[in-house]
């Protein structure tokens, strides 16, 4: 994966959330709720609720983050792609 910009926390932290969870896929708002979960047992810092959309846009667009829209709940989800993920299909 290429290196953009400062590594942050929160980027380190939506990272990670995908990382142990890739053969799922989540909201932003799941991920956000999942941080703050961890960051209230923790006592670790949480980051912004914008920031987090933008940290999942850019990982989107590095390709670290595929998205998928879900027709039932018109809602976008994303999963981790890591850096080799064009071996198989994602069904949904």
């Amino acid at each position: 994966m290429t290196k953009t910009g400062y590594n942050t926390g929160g980027k380190n932290a939506v990272l990670d959330f995908f990382r142990s969870h890739r053969d799922r896929q989540f909201t932003a708002d799941d991920v956000i709720n999942a941080l703050e979960e961890k960051c209230r047992a923790t006592g670790e810092k949480l980051p912004g609720k914008s920031s987090v959309y933008r940290i999942i846009s850019k990982f989107e667009e590095m390709g670290a983050l595929r998205c998928f829209f879900d027709s039932e709940t018109s809602k976008r989800l994303y999963q981790y792609a890591g850096e080799h993920c064009d071996d198989h299909f994602h069904l949904k």
